[in-house]
């Protein structure tokens, strides 16, 4: 009796397992169902932009292969491997953002900020967001030469407020001189590309540069602005403050 009963229970184990395999069949099918509609990787991206500052755009599409008429699959699930490959291609990338929203593709990608180029020694370097300097060939043109400054401490510390102004700011500055006075012994001058020349001090220049575009807007000509300890502007050749 206990051998026929224990048959039975096998039997009936079996008998309620398919259900249960079946089911769960049915669920892993239906998960791969909505994760395809999801990914749609047989479908093509119809436009992709690149929103970058100094790399060009098609060179990112280049090192990444993919363009207009890419599919779905060469992005989605990807993105760390296209990380990587756009870091080995360009030292300068700190990191990439991937957006695709239905068949557009929006690729940001994040740069290592130049905050300028000094001279030392006969020695040109390039110095990054944290003031750390690199050997360089000579200056690129899209980021101010550093004068004047005999202390590495404050370079280093004008360099690191320099890249928090916004990027047009940044790319309005040809030359940072330290030139302090008997009234400041914090004062740079800023060298503008628009023809205007800027005094301010170490500790406060980033936070008031801020207002630079609104101060000029509201000049008649090209001067001086004075951001040392307030804020006016002057005609070059003209003392009295606007």
């Amino acid at each position: 009796m206990k051998k026929n009963h224990s048959q039975f229970s096998k039997k009936n184990t079996h008998k309620n397992s398919l259900p249960s395999r079946v089911a769960v069949f049915f669920m892993f099918f239906l998960l791969l169902v909505i994760f395809f509609n999801y990914w749609r990787p047989w479908e093509k991206i119809s436009s992709v932009h690149v929103s970058s500052v100094n790399i060009p755009e098609q060179n990112v599409k280049k090192v990444l292969k993919i363009d207009s008429g890419s599919y779905r699959w060469q992005v989605v699930g990807q993105e760390i491997f296209l990380v990587q490959r756009l870091k080995i291609a360009n030292d300068k990338i700190t990191d990439v953002d991937f957006k695709l929203l239905g068949q557009k593709l929006e690729i940001i990608v994040h740069e290592r900020v130049n905050a300028g180029f000094f001279l030392q020694n006969g020695q040109w370097y390039e110095l990054d967001s944290q003031a750390r300097k690199l050997k360089v060939d000579k200056p690129n043109g899209i980021a101010p030469i550093y004068t004047g400054f005999k202390e590495d401490q404050q370079r280093s510390q004008v360099a690191k407020s320099f890249t928090t102004l916004n990027y047009a700011i940044r790319h309005n500055v040809s030359e940072i001189i330290f030139a302090p006075d008997k009234n400041n012994n914090q004062k740079i001058i800023l060298v503008m590309n628009d023809g205007n020349t800027v005094y301010a001090s170490i500790r406060s220049f980033a936070d008031k540069m801020k207002y630079y575009p609104s101060i000029v807007a509201q000049m008649n000509d090209k001067g001086v602005i004075d951001l040392q300890y307030g804020s006016y502007s002057y005609a070059y050749g003209n003392k009295s403050k606007e």
